[in-house]
């Protein structure tokens, strides 16, 4: 049996997404092709980012990151805490607009992990493209805050 643990920093977040666990549950059965994930275990926790986070009896496969590089001040606190959760064949998938600066500074700081391996990616998927090219013709649309890049990173 799989485990799916969804983590937020925010106490708040986790409330709420405490609630839609039962529903993450429902949908990973309902829409799971070949029964991949058939019988996952859903879970919620509290996980806050920090340079000191240790945690060597607990690692997972697969990391998914979406939209947390906004305030550059915390990359040091996210990529110590990612890095932490990976074993050697982990890979982690990130999702995450420009942000003015806020990606790039983020790929300056995987630049300088020596262990550390990673493409960053325009495309998505042609469906995400889609998406965008759509919401591109909106007055509210900034594709600084709201194109999303892919991120994956694994251990070298």
């Amino acid at each position: 049996m799989g485990k799916l643990i969804v983590t937020d920093g925010n106490q708040e977040s986790l409330s709420s997404i405490i609630l839609i666990v039962p529903h993450i549950s429902l949908e990973l059965a309902l829409n799971v092709s070949h029964n991949f994930l058939s019988g996952t275990d859903v879970s919620a926790e509290l996980l806050l980012w920090d340079t000191t986070f240790s945690s060597p009896g607990r690692k997972f496969d697969v990391i998914l990151v979406a939209d947390c590089l906004y305030c550059i001040p915390y990359h040091a606190q996210l990529l110590h805490t990612v890095v932490e959760l990976m074993h050697e064949s982990s890979v982690c998938i990130m999702t995450a607009p420009k942000r003015g600066y806020s990606l790039e500074k983020f790929i300056e700081r995987l630049n300088g992990e020596p262990g550390l391996k990673y493409s960053v990616n325009e495309k998505i998927t042609d469906k995400v493209d889609a998406r965008v090219k759509q919401l591109q013709g909106m007055k509210s649309f900034s594709e600084s805050e709201h194109k999303p890049y892919l991120i994956v990173i694994r251990r070298k």
